[in-house]
């Protein structure tokens, strides 16, 4: 109780008071409203719920709760039993009681109880429905299946989208939407002119596992760059740096799924009108390459594929009903996939539009019974030569969870042979080039051959080997000598064998006649002396031969004496004779 007094004086100074007594009551308690929510109804195999008492309520405050099966089997279990939302496990088939009681600040409490009935599994079985067969004609960047018409009695958790054997093998799944109940498929078979207007029919199964996710194998992975953006945009990382983690590549060209997080993009656009228009474009600061995919450079969310290792600079440009516009840039870098130098370019005789995902399949199988036990050949692309139209299949090699090393890779495979795989082997090559050219040049990736360095080039061994990497081990100069050398000696080789076989061949040539002759005794002339005689005069010496002049055609001697003893300068001369 409050006592106030009140005294008033007049002009005259005289007074007067007056008291008023206020009497305040204590506030009035009520206690707490608790709250333990709807009955619920499960079925097996599901064996928790969850008790929900949030909806409680008191005048002042609730400052405990307490969760405490009253009826039903005794195996159940409650986790968080002191909180205002529980889970109830181990829960079997029957019927449950559970009570919820509230306790607020002033000591006040109440309960509530909330039945949970546990009955048989009764559900039928979902139904897939992949949608209708379609027949498209090129160009079709994209290819979409929808198999969101799908229904069951309860709810549907998992969609899995996968090829039937007796489709094409090639594209590329987009987003990992092969899990969701839209799947998008790049059309790889757009790049081939040459097949305008092919009719394709693509069909796929779906499977639909209810309430139980099970963890799946990944098949294929997304080539395509997703970019989240709002307009207005502050405090967001616009240097977005993201690993490709994913573990495989699409050929030549860097696979990534980048998404950025939503939860970092403060929208503080907070205008009484809405957006009515979205347009991104590159910065000039941007890599050029990456095609938009559906037009989605109209639309919040920004789609490309075929992108390539290298910083992307987008500018969003937002506009709402009233034309006011706002713009903001974003960057990503995009890393190169860390599986790149393991990737194998396989290349077969056989066309893209016939190659099926059996055939694929066979294939895969025979690779694994060559190769080694442990080696698993995972494919990550099936697609079409641009130059052929002929199939090529990206795979790589791993063992024990591990890709194995390019160039140990391409080893394995070509030496369990080729030919044994079968479906017409062309060509198996690494997807880049891993030469390091002996330290002397640089690596050419579309030829898959070595530049060398000036004065350096490549092994003529190696040039007679095709499965061999390029190098730059020989240098021009010595083998340009040594060139020289071996021309030289191949050339006097082939001087001496050609003499020795024109000596053999041609027959030995008769001796020409000795250009001196024993003259012919005369009558008068004795016998040539012999060892015993002496000569007429008596000497050791005697007259062997005589050399006469020749005579000409015109019977002149060719010292210049006729036959009729002719003189010259007046006098004879003799003739010549050897004496011994």
């Amino acid at each position: 109780m409050y006592t106030f007094v009140l005294k008033v004086t007049d002009s005259s100074g005289q007074s007067s008071t007056a008291e008023v007594h206020v009497f305040v009551k204590p506030p009035t308690n009520t206690p707490p409203v608790a709250n333990a929510g709807s009955d619920l109804f499960i079925s097996l195999p599901q064996t928790w719920v969850t008790l929900n008492g949030s909806s409680s309520h008191d005048d002042h405050r609730i400052v405990a709760y307490t969760w405490h099966c009253v009826d039903g089997p005794t195996n159940s279990t409650i986790v968080g039993y002191n909180e205002s939302v529980a889970n109830a496990t181990g829960l079997t088939k029957g019927q449950y009681v559970f009570s919820l009681t509230v306790l607020d600040d002033n000591g006040n409490s109440a309960t509530d109880n909330v039945t949970v009935t546990v009955t048989q599994n009764k559900n039928s079985p979902p139904k897939a429905n992949a949608g209708g067969d379609q027949i498209l004609s090129l160009p079709l960047p994209v290819l979409s299946l929808n198999g969101s018409a799908s229904r069951d009695d309860f709810r549907i958790v998992s969609w899995r989208w996968a090829r039937a054997a007796s489709g094409l093998a090639a594209g590329t799944v987009v987003l990992n939407t092969d899990t969701q109940p839209v799947l998008m498929q790049d059309e790889i078979m757009k790049r081939i002119e040459r097949l305008e207007k092919e009719k394709k029919e693509d069909k796929r199964y779906i499977n639909i596992l209810e309430d139980k996710v099970e963890s799946l194998e990944q098949k294929t992975r997304a080539s395509c760059l997703e970019i989240r953006n709002i307009p207005k945009i502050k405090d967001v990382n616009k240097n977005e740096t993201k690993d490709d983690l994913l573990g495989i590549i699409k050929t030549i060209s860097t696979v990534v799924n980048i998404k950025l997080d939503e939860n970092e993009v403060k929208d503080v656009f907070r205008a009484d009108f809405r957006i009515v228009s979205w347009r991104w474009a590159r910065a000039a600061s941007g890599l050029a390459a990456g095609t938009v995919v559906l037009n989605t450079d109209t639309q919040p969310v920004l789609m490309l594929t075929n992108i390539e290792p290298g910083r992307y600079v987008f500018e969003l440009t937002v506009t709402d009903d009233q034309g006011e516009s706002d713009r903001d840039t974003v960057s990503v870098q995009i890393k190169p996939d860390p599986l790149e130098m393991h990737l194998l370019e396989m290349t077969l005789n056989v066309p893209v539009s016939t190659f099926t995902q059996s055939q694929l399949d066979s294939l895969v199988q025979k690779m694994a019974l060559l190769l080694k036990e442990d080696v698993k050949v995972n494919v990550t692309e099936v697609r079409g030569e641009i130059d052929t139209g002929n199939t090529q299949l990206i795979f790589f090699l791993s063992e024990e969870n591990k890709a194995v090393e390019g160039i140990r890779a391409l080893n394995l495979v070509r030496g369990a042979g080729t030919d044994s795989y079968g479906a017409g082997v062309a060509r198996v090559r690494t997807v880049r080039c891993l030469s390091s050219c002996s330290g002397r040049g640089a690596c050419d990736q579309a030829a898959r051959a070595c530049r060398c360095d000036a004065f350096w080039m490549q092994s003529l061994f190696t040039l007679m080997q095709p499965d061999a990497q390029p190098d730059c081990d020989w240098s021009v100069v010595y083998a340009s000598l040594g060139g020289i050398a071996a021309l030289c000696l191949t050339c006097g080789l082939c001087s001496l064998c050609a003499r020795g076989a024109r000596r053999v061949a041609a027959p030995r040539a008769p001796r020409p006649a000795p250009a001196y002759r024993l003259l012919p005794l005369a009558d008068h002339e004795d016998k040539p002396f012999t060892s015993k005689d002496l000569s007429e005069s008596e000497t050791d010496s005697d007259v062997l031969f005589e050399s006469k002049s020749k005579t000409t055609s015109f019977n002149r001697l060719l010292n210049g004496d006729a036959q009729s003893n002719w003189k010259k300068n007046g006098h004879h001369k003799p003739s010549r004779k050897v004496k011994t």
